[in-house]
């Protein structure tokens, strides 16, 4: 959530689908990003981060709603996963040695 207050670029990328020692690949995980959220303001200028805690979207404690890029009407006074906003690749089938550096331009 610090990265994304400081503006930084943030991408996931599943690793599970690479062989291991034993050659045998691992079901991917759950997106990284459904349990994080933001809660965007009114005006869609700020953001508050929250996370999926106990069934419920709780504030974080130790940050503080941030300016954000101007958000689009229908994202206003909205409450949204960091799923909504930010992509995740798979290693393998995304070929991920060719286009990392496509990924994160």
């Amino acid at each position: 959530m610090k990265s994304i207050e400081r503006g930084n670029k943030v991408l996931g990328v599943h690793i599970n689908s690479i062989k291991g020692k034993d050659q045998l690949t691992k079901v991917d995980g759950p997106n990284p990003f459904a349990n994080l959220g933001l809660q965007i303001s009114a005006d869609g200028a700020r953001a508050t981060p929250t996370e999926w805690t106990d069934g419920k979207w709780v504030y974080y404690s130790d940050l503080d709603s941030f300016p954000v890029n101007l958000q689009p009407p229908a994202n206003r006074d909205q409450h949204l996963p960091l799923s909504h906003w930010l992509p995740v690749y798979d290693w393998v089938s995304g070929e991920g040695y060719k286009n990392f550096s496509t990924w994160i331009s």
